[in-house]
């Protein structure tokens, strides 16, 4: 069997449950009630499908997983794929022999991609409560707590097969443009093509029990924006907010990071839902690809529309809004993250991309990346291992398969 050199989860995610604001989620709940009725009637199989007789089994599964620290979390995932969870021993584990093995071929790495999410909101005030001060969710500690996690996973896990490439978390409106700045060049200063050769440093001063922590500049491998936030992709209303996107935009192109940012129309939401949909709509990305069509973006899962009004057919607007940047911006992904955890989905995606010109199709399956969007999935989906179950299950080719889990992830981050 030839070994590939590396399978990539684009899309997962490493937190607890310290790091999430709840109480700006709930307070938009509260105060944009009618905007959550109207999601819940129009989006219902979301978060959960609502003929799922096991929901409260998978609550339990999910919450478990959260309660985890991050080095726990890394290893659970990995055991998963080894088997260590599954009552059928007759199906072969995804990671053996030193190696993880994917539709007959073999790779010598499996990368996870934690995206960490930037939950801050230090100016606001909940005047309701008693407690009037927002939570502080300083980045710097998130930051650290998923560094320590990732170091103490390699110490207790020397022989690994698994590297972790982080995303930072960045939503311009929470910083001036100078403390901007100041957070981009401490975090994301140098952009290695040999990714791995940062990832060797880190795996060797875990090993070597010297308890340093990731060099900063190496820290991490691209940014994660979550539009329902707050983040404005193009703010052309405000000329400060603007100058901030424009800033960021242009760092990544000189550094070469890519962006990955959330693209279907829900999500953990504490804006108003009419403005999170305007800010998440991959036609918010038009002026900045016009602007700026060098930039690396992954529209994480594929623009991906449960919104039903008056059961209306399926949207799919938003997916051909991001083909039709595939075809015409050299570095524009997309990832189909979660996705999977509804059944007719690859069927769907499979039949949609094969109705397109012969080249068109080309340009497509060099876009394409996978992602799992591990453990918010598990909302929907029993299992990490389920999720690759599904992907290796699917009727794309093992040609593009392995365009989707290892050479066009391996472009898009390096």
């Amino acid at each position: 069997m030839k070994l590939k050199k590396t399978f990539f989860d684009i899309h997962c995610h490493a937190m607890t449950f310290q790091h999430p604001n709840f109480l700006a989620y709930i307070n938009n709940l509260s105060r944009n009630i009618g905007d959550n009725i109207i999601s819940d009637l129009f989006s219902p199989n979301y978060v959960m499908d609502r003929a799922d007789k096991n929901k409260l089994k998978k609550i339990k599964n999910m919450i478990g997983v959260f309660e985890n620290d991050i080095s726990a979390l890394f290893k659970l995932m990995e055991d998963d794929l080894k088997g260590r969870y599954s009552e059928n021993s007759e199906i072969p584990p995804y990671i053996h022999s030193g190696a993880f093995h994917f539709r007959g071929s073999a790779y010598d790495r499996l990368v996870f991609c934690p995206l960490i999410m930037d939950f801050q909101s230090q100016n606001a005030v909940y005047s309701d409560i008693y407690y009037k001060r927002a939570p502080r969710k300083s980045m710097k500690k998130a930051i650290d707590n998923i560094f320590d996690g990732i170091n103490d996973f390699y110490r207790k896990n020397p022989e690994t097969i698994i590297r972790i490439y982080p995303f930072l978390g960045v939503n311009t409106a929470n910083y001036s443009l100078s403390e901007l700045e100041e957070f981009l060049k401490k975090y994301l200063t140098v952009n290695f093509k040999n990714r791995f050769l940062k990832d060797d440093v880190v795996n060797f001063s875990a090993k070597m029990n010297l308890n340093i922590k990731p060099i900063e500049n190496l820290a991490f491998s691209g940014i994660k924006l979550y539009p329902p936030l707050g983040f404005d992709p193009w703010p052309d209303n405000d000329f400060q907010q603007l100058e901030k996107v424009k800033f960021l935009y242009e760092y990544c192109i000189k550094h070469n990071f890519p962006i990955t940012v959330h693209c279907d129309d829900q999500g953990f939401r504490t804006i108003p839902l009419k403005e999170s949909r305007l800010y998440t709509s991959p036609v918010r990305w038009e002026k900045v690809l016009i602007n700026y069509p060098e930039l690396k973006v992954n529209f994480a899962h594929f623009g991906m529309q449960y919104f039903r009004k008056h059961g209306y057919k399926k949207q799919t607007d938003w997916f051909h809004k991001i083909l039709f940047y595939m075809e015409n911006y050299p570095n524009v992904y997309a990832d189909i993250s979660f996705n999977l955890t509804v059944a007719s989905y690859l069927d769907d995606f499979y039949k949609a991309a094969n109705a397109l010109p012969e080249d068109k199709i080309r340009k497509l399956e060099k876009k394409v990346l996978f992602g799992t969007d591990f453990p918010v999935n598990l909302s929907k989906i029993e299992s990490y291992n389920e999720y690759y179950r599904r992907f290796e299950a699917c009727r794309f080719s093992d040609k593009q398969i392995n365009l989707f889990a290892s050479e066009n992830p391996s472009r898009f981050i390096f």
